[in-house]
């Protein structure tokens, strides 16, 4: 006679089995009920009350690191007054201290400023005065607060392109000692300062920022040598590649964001499809995460990774390197307060592939969040460009293979639409909540402008092409309005690509209302919605050290619009 199993303990049952109210076994990584059930596993265990304190006091201790950090950066002494040779512009955002947590207030102009009468540096903070700055030339060691106000401006520009991190468990990885078995790789410092190099005064990128190159390629080097946190290693690759687009060197960066796909990859960080801590796969490069903090960075990591790689390609003319939509199971991105307090359950299964189909089930989930929705509108932006690029190969015009591809992501691009004019912030979402505006409002347009290029590859004679195209238009022109609301450190430069397409179509449009082409009546001022474009454009340029120096409304142009 076999003894009957002991009863489980309050919260030991697995998500799936409480919400369905089934008698779990807690068998790991599956447990039976989950196992048997004929649809996708969702098999997820919520932390033990020990392991949540843990993770507490971590959190706790980055807080801890962090606010120390924001003191040394921001405890610099009065900036001196602009002299005629080297005037600062400098924005009230940018000039005020980090608040707790890094949430920086919104900016909104009172009016739009004359682009043509601001430097390409335009936005930078206030130079930094260290004490031990002449030590560099001697020492070769970068002083600690020239560290701290670099990584500070990286923290606070991070959104320029598709970061989400945690910031506190970043900056207190950052600051243990070499020594201990969990900080961070210096090379992943050293590409931070890098990045923050590019918002920080001339003198101090010009004294720092070729050594810190050097620094980021020797220290990559070494580390892969030895495979040496790997996944420090891809972050730092990452920001490398991030760095060369910042300075328009598209081909560079891409370059750099391949290679970090390419160790992503290697590390299995396209396979997360779990937040089961204890379902990680043992035989892998990297060691598994600690904690949901941890693993939910990893997501975050490959997402971003994966969005400069689709879009970034767009701009160089280069090959994506990334995987196959069908190769892809990692959970879809997050906020990263999401895993701090263990709300990332709440995200469903999917995988980049389910944005190209409508009907999927996992398109139909009401807990969308903005970093989703803008990773599965940059995967439509890029496959609808890459269809037109086809389109305009073929010289007979495009045959009934490429139409019916048109016609399957114009279908899954005007269900993404409506998701995202439905979506409504809540409770759950992220506490910075301008950042998450920003992602939503880039989503929203890089959606709007794949529907203005997939329409580019149907045939002429359709008689709606003009019309979704209007609209389209508009669309993007509503979603960079509401960009320029928010300060500089949340506007996303990827976002260009979108603007151009919209941009094209206006011109096109004005070109042709004497050729039987008339506007409707809501684009009557088509002019006014060139200048929007043009404006936000023009933004990003100021965003951009001075290698920039293509004109406002070609600076984005590629054949791959052409």
């Amino acid at each position: 006679m076999t003894s009957a199993k002991p009863a489980l303990g309050r919260g030991e049952a697995c998500l799936q089995c409480r919400r369905r109210k089934l008698r779990c076994d807690a068998v790991k990584p599956v447990c039976g009920p989950c196992a048997r059930l004929s649809e996708v596993i969702d098999c997820v265990y919520t932390p033990s009350r020990r392991q949540i304190l843990e993770q507490r006091v971590l959190v706790l201790e980055s807080r801890i690191s962090a606010l120390t950090v924001v003191h040394h950066a921001t405890a610099t002494p009065k900036a001196p007054e602009d002299t005629p040779n080297e005037r600062v512009h400098t924005t009230s955002s940018i000039r005020s201290a980090f608040p707790p947590p890094f949430s920086i207030p919104m900016l909104v102009p009172a009016h739009k400023p004359n682009l043509g009468l601001l430097s390409p540096r335009a936005v930078v903070v206030r130079p930094l005065e260290d004490p031990d700055i002449a030590r560099w030339k001697t020492e070769k060691e970068v002083p600690p607060g020239v560290r701290n106000h670099l990584i500070a401006l990286f923290i606070q520009f991070r959104r320029s392109h598709p970061f989400q991190f945690n910031v506190p468990r970043f900056i207190f990885l950052l600051d243990l000692p070499p020594s201990h078995h969990r900080a961070s790789h210096p090379v992943l410092s050293n590409a931070a300062m890098l990045y923050g190099c590019l918002y920080a005064e001339n003198t101090v990128r010009q004294l720092f920022e070729r050594a810190l190159i050097h620094r980021v390629r020797k220290g990559l080097q070494n580390a892969l040598a030895h495979a040496d946190r790997l996944v420090d290693c891809t972050k730092a690759l990452t920001l490398l590649g991030c760095y060369f687009y910042s300075i328009f060197r598209p081909l560079v960066g891409h370059y750099y964001v391949s290679a970090a796909m390419s160790l992503a990859i290697a590390c299995g960080l396209h396979k997360i499809d779990s937040l089961d801590l204890n379902s990680q796969t043992t035989i892998s490069l990297v060691d598994p995460a600690v904690d949901l903090i941890e693993l939910g960075d990893r997501i975050n990591t490959f997402w971003t990774i994966l969005s400069l790689d689709r879009t970034g390609s767009l701009l160089s003319g280069a090959v994506p390197c990334g995987p196959s939509d069908e190769a892809i199971t990692t959970l879809l991105p997050c906020p990263s307060e999401y895993y701090e307090y263990a709300n990332a359950s709440l995200q469903q299964y999917g995988a980049l592939w389910a944005s190209h189909d409508p009907e999927s089930p996992f398109n139909c989930d009401s807990r969308d969040n903005p970093l989703e929705l803008r990773v599965k509108a940059y995967a439509l932006f890029s496959k609808a460009s890459l269809l037109l690029v086809q389109s305009q190969r073929l010289s007979g015009g495009p045959d009934g293979s490429l139409s019916a591809d048109a016609w399957s992501i114009i279908r899954a691009i005007s269900a993404l639409t409506d998701r995202l004019e439905a979506f409504q912030f809540n409770r759950l979402e992220s506490a910075d909540i301008s950042s998450m505006k920003s992602a939503l409002f880039a989503a929203s347009g890089t959606a709007h402008a794949a529907m203005l290029q997939i329409n580019d590859v149907l045939p002429k004679d359709d008689p709606g092409i003009l019309g979704r195209q209007r609209i389209a238009c508009k669309g993007v022109v509503l979603a960079a309005r509401e960009i320029s609301k928010l300060g500089d450190e949340y506007f996303p430069l990827i976002f260009g690509l979108a603007l151009v397409p919209a941009h094209q179509f206006l011109v096109r449009t004005t070109e042709n209302k004497d050729d039987g082409c008339g506007e409707a009546p809501e684009f009557a001022d088509t002019h006014a919605d060139i200048q929007e474009l043009l404006y936000s454009l023009g933004r990003i340029k100021t965003l951009l050290p001075s290698e920039a120096a293509a004109p406002v409304d070609r600076m984005w142009q590629d054949p791959i619009f052409v």
